[in-house]
């Protein structure tokens, strides 16, 4: 069985990719802690602020981004917690129009911020 701390981390994660998923950009960045960073690959490290005001509701709208979390593994002690994932997402393909779908492990740090669990690092890689 989760403790408490495993299931408010899994519930951020869910809101997390629910806000991906139905383009509600303006929030996205609310779920980083505030010296939060996103550091996806094969592009340059993204600040919480950045995210904020990047264009990423432009990719999220064309691409019809979709994104879906497997928790793997969870690690707290109790200011910190460690997960690691695997994600499967897919997306328009500019060209054909055609879904294009992926799979890549991700990383996430979270720290606990006034009684709220955020994302402090994100990293992740595609495996397929």
């Amino acid at each position: 069985m989760k403790n408490l701390a495993e299931n408010e981390i899994a519930t951020v994660l869910q809101e997390y990719a629910q806000a991906i998923n139905t383009v509600q950009t303006d929030l996205i960045h609310t779920f980083y802690a505030k010296d939060g960073l996103l550091m996806p690959e094969g592009v340059k490290t993204l600040t919480r602020e950045q995210l904020l005001f990047s264009r990423s509701h432009i990719f999220f709208e064309r691409k019809k981004f979709k994104i879906a979390y497997m928790i793997n593994h969870i690690a707290c002690d109790g200011k910190y917690a460690f997960v690691s994932a695997s994600a499967k997402t897919s997306m328009k393909d500019a060209v054909s129009g055609i879904a294009v779908e992926k799979s890549s492990r991700d990383f996430f740090v979270f720290r606990r911020d006034a009684d709220t669990w955020k994302i402090f690092r994100y990293v992740f890689n595609r495996t397929t």
